[in-house]
């Protein structure tokens, strides 16, 4: 493992799957993590990205979530963020990416957004 750490942890139980990032989402981290995360849940249609333990995404990570997020969209299915630490929120406000990738406080409010929007 690189010095920034990055990894990710994957729980597909029930019908919603939610990846768990962990470190710092740098150039390094990204490359890190990204195979896996590109290969998680695969046939998901529902798909949870839990920042909670993320203190910095650089603009690789950004373009993984939205390849991800277009992925799942074109299967029919949606992508929300839950827990974002404050400067990553402060990104994601500062770009408007907000508009394309819908950010929820908790996971467990991810979760039941996702079931409801995608039947």
């Amino acid at each position: 493992m690189n010095k920034a750490g990055a990894r990710l942890q994957i729980d597909e139980s029930n019908d919603v799957t939610v990846v768990a990032f962990h470190g710092r989402l740098d150039l390094e981290g990204v490359d890190e993590v990204e195979e896996a995360f590109r290969a998680a849940a695969p046939g998901a249609r529902r798909l949870v990205i839990d920042l909670n333990e993320v203190d910095y995404v650089s603009s690789s990570a950004i373009r993984m979530f939205l390849s991800k997020a277009r992925k799942i969209r074109s299967d029919g299915g949606q992508l929300a963020l839950c827990r974002l630490q404050p400067l990553v929120h402060n990104v994601f406000q500062a770009t408007k990416l907000f508009q394309i990738l819908p950010i929820v406080t908790t996971r467990d409010e991810a979760v039941e957004q996702l079931r409801r929007v995608v039947s």
